[in-house]
């Protein structure tokens, strides 16, 4: 299938009682990636969720606003691994995790679990890898430059946004 779905992409957590979509343009302008990070993994197991190694955490990368809960928002919690770490959205309903946000707004990103997404085929090929094990230990990032490249996109955007409200 192509890349991106013109059509908003429904999500739900393991019981389905947190429900909701991501929008058409984040689905269009959110990066497909696969995430081989400890912290990634290790967030996974602390949900209680299957050991994903020697596998990758799959996201999508995209702006916050671009998540909506459409019921069952009295069931998404917050946690971090570590004081100074990610925020790690759930539901609390069954320990499914859901997003992954930093710790500022002045960084608006979200790593979206594509666990969570109804169809995951819609969101097209994965396009970015993160933390790849490579055999000498060390990890490397593949395609990362069109990763980062979209992301600087949508802050700039964001940023014009802020200014023409302002």
């Amino acid at each position: 299938m192509g890349r991106r779905a013109a059509h908003k992409t429904p999500f739900s957590c393991n019981c389905g009682a947190l429900h909701g979509h991501i929008t058409a343009n984040g689905v269009k302008s959110g990066t497909h990636v696969s995430c081989f990070c400890h912290d990634c993994r290790a967030a996974q197991l602390y949900f209680g969720q299957p050991d994903p190694a020697p596998g990758p955490v799959d996201i999508l990368q995209m702006s916050p606003e671009e998540i909506r809960i459409d019921s069952g928002a009295e069931h998404l919690a917050l946690m971090q691994l570590s004081p100074k770490g990610m925020l790690r959205w759930y539901a609390s309903c069954c320990n499914a995790p859901i997003a992954t946000t930093t710790r500022t707004a002045k960084f608006p990103f979200a790593g979206f679990i594509v666990k969570r997404i109804a169809d995951p085929q819609e969101l097209g090929p994965v396009t970015t890898r993160g933390f790849v094990p490579q055999p000498d230990g060390k990890q490397s990032h593949e395609k990362v430059r069109f990763a980062a490249l979209i992301l600087q996109l949508r802050i700039d955007l964001i940023s014009d946004s802020l200014l023409v409200i302002w």
